[in-house]
């Protein structure tokens, strides 16, 4: 399966064609939508999660994009996919090493207008809960908690403040980029983008008006899992609302 990268990269058919001539791989390429829905069903299964009757947003930070499903019980009411990635936020606004206070900024002026802009369902939040998946907000999770190694069940239902995560934020942008590599909790490989997705996940909270979320693990691959159970076992698409 693809996402953002493939979606957007000017080369995309010619990268899919060649791993399918050489490594027999088909793969599919999933809108901003499909990969909402994606999470959505990760979120809804996840028994290490309380249950709840009322409304809340499944946002996933990812590479490329970001995620944002609005819920109500067990049904899809709405979703968007925008042009927000820690990866892509990295490249256009922290090139430098720490990033300066103005590079932040930049960062999450921008981050501030595309969400202002970009989720239309914001009047509906004011009584939904918040619930963050994908690499971002697990490995913040893990840092609050110190975890080394890294453990799903106790990341799984840990809730992060809105405080908290700029607390963190600035914690990581003040140090340099071969010190975040050794931090416990901390892939090395996600050490260089970790500020942006920190500052992304601060100003989306903000926007949106949530003073904090619950952290999950499960996330894209296993809505892959369950969706394709659900379509092999009893093919009924994922509830939507009204």
């Amino acid at each position: 399966m693809g996402t953002s990268v493939l979606r957007e990269a000017g080369n995309g058919g010619d990268f899919l064609r060649q791993i399918r001539q050489e490594c027999g791989l088909p793969i599919e390429v999933i809108s901003g939508e499909q990969e909402a829905e994606l999470g959505y069903l990760a979120n809804l299964y996840d028994r290490r999660l309380p249950p709840t009757d009322g409304e809340r947003v499944v946002l996933d930070i990812g590479g490329g994009s970001t995620e944002l499903t609005l819920v109500a019980g067990d049904a899809l009411v709405q979703s968007v996919s925008l042009p927000l990635g820690v990866v892509k936020l990295t490249e256009r606004f922290l090139p430098h090493d720490p990033p300066p206070a103005e590079a932040l900024a930049a960062l999450a002026a921008h981050v501030r207008g595309v969400l202002a802009a970009g989720v239309p369902f914001q009047r509906e939040l004011r009584s939904a809960e918040a619930v963050g998946t994908a690499g971002t907000v697990t490995t913040l999770a893990a840092l609050e908690l110190r975890l080394d190694p890294y453990d799903p069940d106790q990341v799984t239902g840990h809730r992060l403040t809105a405080g908290r995560i700029r607390d963190l934020t600035a914690w990581l942008a003040g140090m340099p980029l071969a010190l975040r590599q050794h931090l416990p909790g901390l892939e090395p490989g996600r050490a260089d983008v970790i500020v942006a997705g920190a500052c992304l996940l601060a100003e989306a909270l903000a926007v949106l008006g949530f003073e904090g979320l619950t952290v999950t693990d499960g996330g894209l691959r296993e809505g892959l899992l369950l969706d394709t159970l659900a379509r092999h076992l009893a093919p009924t698409p994922p509830r939507r609302a009204g």
